[in-house]
């Protein structure tokens, strides 16, 4: 007896008996499973660096005289008062423009990049 378990009484597709293993009285068997996954289309919100406005930013920082703020403070200090006043000055909601990224080919969300190029890869060997 050959058993394929499924919680959908649908999704079991066309088995196929390919024989019994080399060694035991199981058989190998090979069947389709039909999936139906849901399709979202994600969309977030990223910085778009490569339009950032870097001589704005340049002149804001440029006024700050990093000098006295550094003066006798440890390395691990001087960089959490560089983030501080990066934080306090808000330089990336100033200079630095939001753009949507996320998908608009509306594939499932499992699907990662990498597979894709699976897909594809496999798709043109055929």
């Amino acid at each position: 007896m050959n058993l394929v378990i499924s919680d959908e009484p649908n999704a079991v597709q066309s088995i196929t008996d390919l024989g019994p293993f080399a060694s035991s009285d199981h058989s190998t068997l090979s069947w389709n499973l039909e999936v139906r996954t849901r399709h979202e289309a994600v969309h977030k919100q990223i910085l778009d660096y490569s339009k950032a406005d870097i001589a704005a930013i340049k002149s804001e920082l440029g006024v700050i005289d990093w000098n006295a703020l550094f003066a006798s403070q440890s390395a691990d200090v001087c960089c959490e008062i560089f983030k501080k006043k990066i934080k306090m000055l808000e330089l990336k909601a100033k200079f630095i423009p939001v753009k949507l990224c996320g998908s608009s080919t509306k594939k499932p969300l499992w699907v990662t990049h990498k597979a894709c190029k699976a897909v594809k890869k496999k798709m043109s060997s055929v």
